[in-house]
């Protein structure tokens, strides 16, 4: 609290309302006086701050004693902070599916979207099943510019198709590819769980950074990502 407190004065029975009685209470709520504000709601009932703009461009702002923001929620309940890291969880709430196409599909809810110049780490688990002939395989679509050094953590025997290089698939794993990079992992009578990791640099273009799935090979046989999947997208900066 500033040294020059000043509050808000009390005015007895019988006084004579003056001009500064009433402006310190328009002072007060335009921040040109200082006092101690108290939100108060009774038991059952809740206490709600508004922005009433539809676009994001306005916001509630927490600012320490020198007027510097630590704390944003805006009108889009977007919420940010010098000391609060942005952290989104998409999952997959029904399989997906694709049959004899080896054509990329978009991964139901497996998407964030990107501000200009924003740095992004994610985490995902995919839950896959297929044939030993299909495969399954992955790969992105994303903004102009868009950068990604992404790959996966796991079992070598899962690895199918193509390395980053073009070349046969290693027999270890924790890959480390592009963004135009499409990893294929092995077909399994069962649904596998595939562990994978990237760092998202994205450039001037905001967008969508979507996760897409095909078959290695068109195959008559169904290829699902399974409900279950999910990703972790933490935002580094902006």
């Amino acid at each position: 609290m500033p040294a020059s407190y000043s509050g808000i004065s009390n005015v007895s029975t019988g006084d004579v309302a003056s001009a500064s009685n009433i402006n310190q209470y328009k002072e007060s709520l335009e921040g040109a006086r200082d006092f101690v504000p108290l939100l108060w709601t009774t038991a059952g009932n809740n206490t709600i701050i508004r922005m009433g703009d539809a676009a994001g461009a306005n916001f509630f702002d927490v600012q320490d004693y020198a007027g510097t923001s630590r704390f944003k929620v805006d009108s889009l309940g977007n919420v940010t902070g010098a000391d609060i890291k942005t952290i989104r969880t998409v999952r997959v709430t029904a399989d997906n599916t694709i049959n004899n196409s080896a054509a990329f599909a978009n991964i139901t809810n497996m998407s964030i979207s990107l501000g200009a110049n924003e740095v992004w780490m994610i985490d995902m688990v995919l839950i896959a099943e297929s044939s030993g002939a299909a495969d399954v395989r992955y790969a992105w679509t994303f903004p102009v510019d868009c950068t990604m050094n992404w790959g996966n953590r796991g079992s070598a025997q899962d690895n199918a198709g193509l390395d980053p290089s073009g070349g046969a698939m290693p027999t270890t794993h924790n890959l480390d590819g592009p963004i135009t990079w499409q990893p294929s992992f092995s077909g399994h009578a069962a649904a596998v769980p595939i562990s994978m990791y990237g760092l998202v640099t994205n450039g001037s273009n905001a967008g969508t950074l979507q996760l897409q799935f095909s078959q290695l090979v068109a195959t008559v046989s169904d290829t699902h990502v399974k409900a279950g999947t999910f990703m972790n997208a933490t935002k580094v900066s902006s």
